[in-house]
C-alpha cells in the first residue's frame, strides 16, 4: 500500500473524540498557559477575533480537529512528528484545555445547559427556604445558651462572641453547638444542673449541625448562579479569540508537514470554514500590545 493511502486509511479509522474525553486523556491547563501561545496578541484584538463566531461552532471543530491531532499524535513517527516541529502532546493539552474553557464560559453566560440551568434556579429557592430554618435554630441556640450562662457575666461574653464573631449563619449555628459541647463535656460552676433541665444534649446538638451543612451547601450552589451572571460577553469573546487562533496555527502546522510528507494527514475545517478563508501564512489578526487579560473562572 503506497504511503499517502495507508495515511488515509488511518485517519479514516480515527476516533471520535469529544473536548471532555480530549481534557481527560491530555490533563488540564489554565489561561495563562494559552495566553503564552497567543503571546503577541493583546486582549482587546483576542476579543473581536472571537467575537466574529459563535463559540459552538468553534467548539465544534475544535473536538475533530484536536481529536484528529491527538490520534495521529499517538501513532506518527518520530520521522512524522519532525515535520510538525511546534506541534507537542504539551501543546495539544493547552490547546484542547482552551477549548473547553472558551465551551464552559459560553454554557455559564448563556445559560445554554438547560439541565445545570434549572439545577442551579432548584439550589437558590432550597437555599432561601431552608434560610428561615436555619436562623431560627441559631436564635433557639442563642437564646438558650444566654438561659443556660445564667447572668454569669463570662459566660454570657462566651456566648455574644460565638454568635457576633462568625460572618455566615451555618458557622453561627456550629459555633454555638461547639460552645455548648464544651459545656456539657466540663459544666462550669454552677452550670450543672440548668443543663440536666435542658434539651440541649448530643442529639439535639447533632439535628442542629445538620441544618447548617445542609443550608451551607444549597447556599453555595445558589451562589454559583451568581457568580455566573458576573461573566460577561467578553470574557467569552476573549477564550474564544484564543482558540481560534490555536486551531488555525493547528492547521497550518500539518498543511505544512503534509506538504513535506503526504503521510501527515491535512486538517480542514468544517463548521469554521466561512470565516476561516484566509492563507495560513496570514496573521489572523493584528498584533498588537499586550494588555490585561481577564481572570479564568472557576
Amino acid at each position: 500500500m503506497a504511503k499517502h493511502e495507508a495515511g488515509a486509511a488511518a485517519a479514516a479509522s480515527e476516533t471520535v473524540h469529544t473536548l471532555e474525553s480530549l481534557g481527560s486523556a491530555l490533563g488540564a491547563a489554565t489561561l495563562e498557559e494559552a495566553q503564552t501561545l497567543t503571546a503577541g496578541y493583546g486582549t482587546a484584538a483576542l476579543v473581536k477575533e472571537g467575537s466574529a463566531v459563535a463559540t459552538p461552532r468553534i467548539s465544534t471543530d475544535a473536538a475533530r480537529l484536536y481529536g484528529q491531532a491527538f490520534d495521529f499524535l499517538g501513532r506518527g513517527t518520530d520521522e512524522q512528528l519532525d515535520q510538525l516541529p511546534a506541534f507537542t502532546k504539551e501543546w495539544l493539552r493547552i490547546a484542547v484545555w482552551t477549548a473547553g474553557e472558551g465551551d464552559r464560559r459560553f454554557n455559564l453566560l448563556s445559560g445554554h445547559n438547560a439541565g445545570e440551568k434549572a439545577k442551579q434556579a432548584a439550589s437558590g429557592a432550597q437555599s432561601s427556604a431552608l434560610q428561615a430554618q436555619a436562623e431560627a435554630k441559631r436564635d433557639q441556640l442563642h437564646s438558650a445558651l444566654i438561659a443556660l450562662a445564667g447572668g454569669d457575666a463570662s459566660l454570657v461574653a462566651q456566648v455574644a462572641s460565638t454568635y457576633g464573631t462568625v460572618a455566615d449563619l451555618a458557622g453561627a449555628i456550629t459555633g454555638q453547638t461547639a460552645l455548648a459541647r464544651a459545656w456539657l463535656a466540663k459544666p462550669p460552676a454552677k452550670m450543672a444542673n440548668r443543663l440536666k433541665t435542658s434539651r440541649l444534649n448530643a442529639a439535639w446538638l447533632a439535628k442542629a449541625d445538620a441544618i447548617a451543612a445542609e443550608f451551607g451547601k444549597v447556599s453555595r450552589a445558589a451562589g454559583a448562579t451568581r457568580n455566573a451572571a458576573s461573566l460577561s460577553t467578553a470574557d467569552v469573546d476573549h477564550v474564544d479569540g484564543i482558540n481560534l487562533i490555536l486551531l488555525r496555527s493547528l492547521a497550518a502546522q500539518f498543511e505544512a508537514g503534509h506538504a513535506a510528507d503526504p503521510t501527515i494527514p491535512r486538517l480542514t475545517f468544517n463548521s469554521l470554514r466561512p470565516h476561516v478563508q484566509r492563507s495560513h501564512h496570514g496573521a489572523p489578526t493584528e498584533p498588537g500590545p499586550t494588555d490585561p487579560v481577564a481572570p479564568a473562572t472557576s
